[in-house]
């Protein structure tokens, strides 16, 4: 006579015999998906160097993309925008880089817009490099003395 246990598998005598079926193959797959069913701790690699996607734009490369549009825009719009605590510092940062921005008030308020430099302050630039109102000395070389004949 044939017994099965609970487990599917038949017995007779002293020789165990485990049957194949359909029911049997799916039983185990189902036991093998929900066996670990426990939480597993996971190592989080922060990454060093992120390859993907743009880099960010620094607050001054922002607030110059800003004046470079063309229009007025205000000292109070910089500071909220940017979340500067003192855009005028700012502002003297990319003067001293060589950017032309002008201040403007009006009503009580500050306007900076970026332009070009007048001729007054290109001499005036000079000036204060060469320190002279020519762009070169020529060292007082009197050219009367000079011999200016051909060479042969």
């Amino acid at each position: 006579m044939i017994k099965r246990n609970s487990n599917g598998i038949a017995s007779t005598g002293c020789k165990i015999v485990k049957t194949i079926t359909k029911e049997n193959i799916m039983l185990k797959t189902f036991k093998k998906l929900f066996v670990k069913d426990e939480l597993v701790a996971v190592k989080v690699v922060k990454r060093t160097t992120d390859t993907r996607g743009r880099k960010s734009l620094s607050k001054k490369q922002k607030v110059l993309n800003l004046l470079s549009k063309g229009s007025n825009v205000a000292w109070k719009t910089i500071r909220s925008k940017f979340d500067l605590e003192s855009p005028r510092a700012m502002i003297d940062t990319l003067r001293a880089e060589g950017h032309m921005i002008y201040g403007n008030k009006v009503a009580g308020k500050t306007y900076y817009r970026i332009g070009q430099p007048t001729r007054a302050i290109i001499a005036a630039g000079i000036q204060s490099l060469y320190g002279t109102k020519f762009k070169y000395n020529n060292h007082n070389v009197d050219v009367t003395k000079m011999d200016l004949s051909p060479i042969n």
